[in-house]
C-alpha cells in the first residue's frame, strides 16, 4: 500500500540487490514475531550474514503492507 509510495518499484528492486550484494542470498522463511497486532519482524540467514526487517501492516481488508524497513545485521 505506502510502500511503494514511499519507494517506486525500481527504487525497492535497486535497494534490494544492494543488500543481497552485501549478504548474498538469504533464506526467506524464517518466522514472523509479531511485536503488535499490526506489526512485526524478522530475521533472515543469508550467506554473507543476516537481514532484520520490520513491518506494519495498513488495517484494510485484505491487510497491505504498509511499512516495510529492511537492513544488515550487526552482529
Amino acid at each position: 500500500m505506502n510502500v511503494l509510495l514511499d519507494r517506486s518499484e525500481k527504487n525497492w528492486a535497486r535497494e534490494l540487490l544492494k543488500l543481497k550484494a552485501q549478504v548474498g542470498d538469504c533464506d526467506t522463511s524464517a518466522p514472523l514475531t509479531a511485536t503488535g497486532s499490526l506489526t512485526g519482524e524478522f530475521t533472515w540467514r543469508c550467506g554473507h550474514g543476516r537481514v532484520k526487517g520490520s513491518f506494519a501492516l495498513a488495517p484494510t481488508r485484505p491487510p497491505r503492507i504498509q511499512e516495510l524497513e529492511l537492513k544488515v545485521a550487526t552482529p
